[in-house]
């Protein structure tokens, strides 16, 4: 097709628009730090799945309101540099072979 297929105009034809949008989708939250996710050394890796739900309306071409829902699974362990490394920020914390966190993440936003 070429650009003469298509009807320039000044105004939007909002019946023939979809105002509303539905979606989702699917997340992997890597932590990447003193405690991380991925090549904790003996416990492995950590695969924090999670997801979103999404709904938006649009008023017009400018405006609109969405609402958005989110859950990940957050977890990870320690990184090994030696056997006696220290934790960054906690006085008088070692990182030993089973230090690790697990937990959820839940959120909305407007």
């Amino acid at each position: 097709f070429t650009t003469d297929d298509f009807t320039y105009r000044k105004s939007i034809d909002f019946k023939n628009s979809n105002t509303w949008a539905i979606g989702g989708g699917f997340s992997n939250f890597i932590m990447h730090g003193d405690l991380r996710s991925i090549g904790t050394g003996n416990q492995g890796n950590f695969w924090n799945f999670g997801g979103y739900l999404y709904v938006d309306k649009m008023f017009n071409p400018l405006l609109g309101l969405e609402f958005k829902a989110n859950y990940n699974k957050i977890s990870g362990g320690a990184q090994y540099f030696s056997d006696i490394y220290e934790v960054l920020y906690v006085d008088g914390t070692q990182i030993t072979n089973n230090l690790f966190f697990e937990g959820q993440a839940y959120g909305a936003q407007n």
